[in-house]
Order: C-alpha cells, then structure tokens, then sequence
C-alpha cells in the first residue's frame, strides 16, 4: 500500500490520520461526558477537562497535519465498473461542478443503477454541507 493516496485508491497516510482524528474527537467528546460524573472542583474533574483540551488541541494540529499530508496527493478515482458492481441505493452529490442539473443529468445517462432507477439522486447545496460549521445539520438534513 502506498504511503499517499493514487488514482486507485486512498494511501496509508490518509486512512491511518482518519481514524486517528476518530479516536481523538471520541476521546475529547468522552472527557467532557465523564467529568460530570466527579463533584465540581475535585482533581478527577479537572483532569477530564484537562484531557478534553489536550484532546481537542491534538484534533486541531491533526487538522492541519492532514491538509498538508492532501497537498501533494490526489483523490482516488472510483471505475464506473466498480459503481455497477456495488449498484448504489443512494447517490448524493456535493460541491459537484455544474450544480444540481448537471449533477443528475450525468448520473441518469446510467439507467441500470438502483439509484437512478428510484430517482434517489440527493444534491446537497455545497455552503451548506462541505464547509464545517453550524449549516452542516442543515446539509445533513437536505
């Protein structure tokens, strides 16, 4: 397996910081849960908002560490063989060049998929959905 992502598929590098960053926001998001199980101002109290700010300061720097790991890589390319083998039940599309039209006109000229067939096509308006803030419950919800 490579060490950066190919046209075949995602590196070793990018799979090992995504679950990586899982494991921290987990962790960060467990620490803040358990200290309200210790009495304010006690040490164990302390030391659970300690973690989640190591936690979350970890999550930060990781942030950053996987841009720049993306930089010289490319995002891999999914054969349209591959599409037909795993014949989608859903199809959503973000961000995709051309917008929504574009979006479901290229997908139809496929016919055979379970997704196409059912018209389960979703296009989520990309402000809403590929940037990270308060409008992603809004993207998720489209």
């Amino acid at each position: 397996m490579n060490w950066n992502n190919t046209r075949a598929g995602y590196g070793a590098l990018p799979i090992a910081l995504h679950w990586l960053m899982l494991l921290l926001v987990a962790g960060a998001y467990a620490a803040m849960e358990l200290r309200s199980i210790f009495p304010k101002a006690s040490p164990e109290r302390e030391a659970m908002a300690s973690w989640h700010y190591l936690l979350g300061l970890a999550v930060f720097l990781l942030v950053w560490l996987r841009l720049l790991a993306r930089l010289p890589g490319v995002a891999p390319v999914i054969p349209w063989e591959q599409v037909y083998l795993r014949d989608p039940e859903v199809v959503v599309g973000a961000g995709f060049g051309g917008g929504r039209e574009k979006f479901e006109a290229d997908w139809r000229e496929r016919p055979v998929l379970s997704a196409v067939k059912s018209g389960r096509l979703v296009y989520v308006d990309p402000d809403t959905f590929v940037r990270p803030s308060l409008r992603l419950v809004q993207g998720i919800a489209q």
